[in-house]
C-alpha cells in the first residue's frame, strides 16, 4: 500500500487542526467533502482541489480551557436523517468546564440546507430535542439502533446511571426537523472517548464498542 501526502496541492490549509473528521458528499456533486471538528472547518471538493466554506454557524462558545469540539459524523444517503436527500452533520464535544464546572452542553445537529447556489447549514439542536449533557460526549455517530427506520444519535456520554451509552432515539420529523427522545438517567460522570457501532454479533442488531481513556478502567 502506497500513499502520498497531497494536502497542500489539494488546496487544504496546513494549519487545520481538530479532534474529529468526517467525509461525505455534502453538496450532491458526487465528490467527497471534508468537515474537521475542533476547528470546525468545512472543505468542499471542487475537482481535485478543496475550497473552504466561510460560515459562523459552526462556532461554539467556550467556557474553560478543557472545552473543545470533538467528534463528527455525516449522515449518509442510505440513511437520510430528514429524508431530503442531503447529508447532515452531528458534532460531539469534550466539554466539562474548569471555569464554569457544571455547565451542560448538547451535542449539536446541523441540517444541510444547501442548494445549487450556496452551501448552507442550520443549527437544529434545540428544535430536534437534543438536550444538554452533564458529561463529555467526544464521540457521536448516526445509527439506527432499534431498526425502526429512523436514524438515532449514539454518543459516548453515559446514561442509565453511567452503565450505558447515551443514545438519542429518532422518532420522526416535525416541520422538516428530525425529532429525538432523550436518554434516561443522565448525570453520572462516566463517559467514553469513542463508541463505534457495528453488528458484532451478526444478528441484525447494532452493538456499541465503548473505549475507555483511563488505563485503570479498560
Amino acid at each position: 500500500m502506497l500513499f502520498e501526502d497531497v494536502t497542500e496541492s489539494a488546496g487544504l490549509p496546513l494549519d487545520v487542526h481538530g479532534l474529529g473528521v468526517s467525509v461525505g458528499d455534502l453538496n450532491g456533486d458526487r465528490r467527497p467533502d471534508v468537515f474537521v471538528s475542533g476547528s470546525n472547518r468545512l472543505f468542499i471538493a471542487n475537482g481535485d482541489r478543496f475550497t473552504e466554506v466561510e460560515t459562523d454557524v459552526f462556532e461554539w462558545e467556550i467556557f474553560g480551557d478543557e472545552d473543545t469540539v470533538a467528534g463528527v459524523d455525516i449522515a449518509n444517503l442510505d440513511l437520510d436523517l430528514d429524508l431530503d436527500g442531503r447529508m447532515d452533520l452531528v458534532v460531539g464535544h469534550h466539554y466539562n468546564s474548569t471555569i464554569a464546572f457544571g455547565t451542560e452542553v448538547s451535542v449539536r445537529l446541523y441540517l444541510n440546507r444547501s442548494d445549487d447556489r450556496e452551501i448552507r447549514f442550520i443549527d437544529a439542536t434545540d428544535a430536534a430535542g437534543l438536550i444538554p449533557l452533564p458529561t463529555k460526549a467526544p464521540h457521536v455517530e448516526f445509527a439506527d439502533m432499534n431498526n425502526d427506520g429512523w436514524l438515532d444519535i449514539v454518543t459516548s456520554a453515559s446514561a442509565n446511571d453511567g452503565t450505558l451509552p447515551a443514545v438519542f432515539f429518532g422518532t420522526g420529523i416535525a416541520d422538516g426537523v428530525p425529532q429525538f427522545d432523550a436518554p434516561a438517567e443522565l448525570g453520572s460522570d462516566q463517559y467514553w472517548v469513542a463508541a463505534p457501532t457495528a453488528g458484532y454479533k451478526r444478528d441484525g442488531r447494532l452493538d456499541v464498542f465503548l473505549v475507555e481513556w483511563e488505563p485503570g478502567l479498560p
